[in-house]
């Protein structure tokens, strides 16, 4: 992942994106790129052969601002459900039917709200029943596939259907509960970054930030992590961008407490950004 120098969505951040990739592509064979324009004025890639040009190199450019190694990221879920799992697919035609509780109406004069994670399912009626406009969940798009696992190619689409994880559904169950009690909600965002093996990379989770963004929440959970310890990471980047947009990033701190009390995962580390975690004891 690198990050340029000119401001993003500007005609001048647009040229120098294109210019920039033109001249690696001199030297390497690229591929899975991808390029942001919101948050950031960069782009991420692979590099599947080339010359002898070095990541020195690059980062000498005049135009390179930052450079980062597009690692994976997980989410902090304990468990990975299956496909068909009564845990979470309560939706499926055989069951559908004997959901009977109230579903939860759009506020028009509520927060919008977006959920980065494995997608929602939807269809639940405690969620709305439907995906789109008027709906509960009105946004969302999916950024990688059932069959992602942080490495291979994705394979998105327009529908963020939760369909083997459930972590996204469980914490979307838990905002539309304290709907009720704490705030109104005009509408969910779901944003789809977790294939079914609940991992994903940093260059698919900036896009999804990206896309929060640009939908306008004013409220974002990002229950995954990547790099312990610090805020350099480009998710901890983003993230702080977004909050210095004004909205309101909740991140998990993440599940490796027993490195120690400062072994939280970005983007929790970011300023600005709220870090939530449990505690728990045996003695």
């Amino acid at each position: 992942m690198v990050e340029l120098t000119e401001e993003p969505g500007t005609v001048a951040a647009n040229e120098q994106r294109a210019n920039f990739l033109w001249q690696i592509q001199q030297t390497w064979n690229l591929t899975d790129i991808v390029e942001y324009n919101v948050l950031s004025n960069g782009v991420a890639f692979k590099v599947l052969s080339g010359g002898e040009w070095t990541l020195a190199d690059m980062s000498a450019l005049p135009h390179v601002k930052q450079i980062w190694p597009a690692t994976a990221a997980v989410g902090h879920t304990p468990i990975q459900h299956t496909s068909g799992s009564i845990l979470f697919n309560v939706t499926s035609a055989a069951t559908r039917k004997g959901l009977n509780r109230r579903a939860l109406q759009p506020d028009p004069n509520g927060v919008k709200i977006g959920i980065i994670d494995s997608g929602i399912d939807y269809l639940h009626p405690d969620l709305g029943g439907c995906f789109g406009p008027g709906c509960l969940v009105a946004y969302g798009y999916d950024f990688v596939g059932d069959a992602y696992n942080g490495m291979n190619r994705a394979k998105p689409d327009s529908d963020p259907m939760d369909e083997c994880n459930g972590h996204g559904t469980h914490v979307a169950g838990i905002i539309a509960s304290g709907a009720d009690r704490f705030s109104s909600i005009s509408a969910l965002g779901a944003y789809r970054v977790l294939g079914c093996r609940g991992k994903t990379s940093l260059s698919v989770l900036v896009r999804a930030m990206e896309r929060v963004a640009v939908d306008d929440m004013q409220i974002v959970n990002i229950s995954i992590g990547s790099g312990l310890y610090y805020a350099s990471y480009p998710d901890a980047i983003m993230a702080q961008k977004l909050a210095e947009r004004g909205i309101l990033v909740i991140a998990s701190a993440g599940n490796d407490g027993d490195l120690g009390m400062g072994a939280i995962s970005s983007p929790a580390t970011a300023p600005g950004v709220i870090a939530v975690a449990s505690l728990h004891s045996e003695k």
